[in-house]
């Protein structure tokens, strides 16, 4: 579910991409003209993740690997 404030700046696209660092994938999202809609953050589950809009709007998902999992 996306939350609504999310749906306002998105079409009704949506993608993800599990990345390796979700710091470099939000400088990247920047420099392709991606509007960032959550800047990096840990999660209650173990990733860090982004959130931002392409440029026609398809909302893109950039998590890393669960960080206790890149262990296993």
């Amino acid at each position: 579910m996306v939350p609504a404030n999310i749906k306002s700046v998105c079409n009704s696209n949506d993608l993800a991409f599990v990345v390796d660092n979700v710091h470099i994938a939000h400088e990247k999202a920047m420099s392709l003209g991606y509007d960032v809609i959550e800047k990096p953050k840990d999660t209650s589950y173990g990733q860090k993740t982004i959130s931002g809009a392409a440029p026609e709007g398809t909302l893109c998902a950039m998590p890393s690997l669960n960080t206790a999992q890149q262990g296993a």
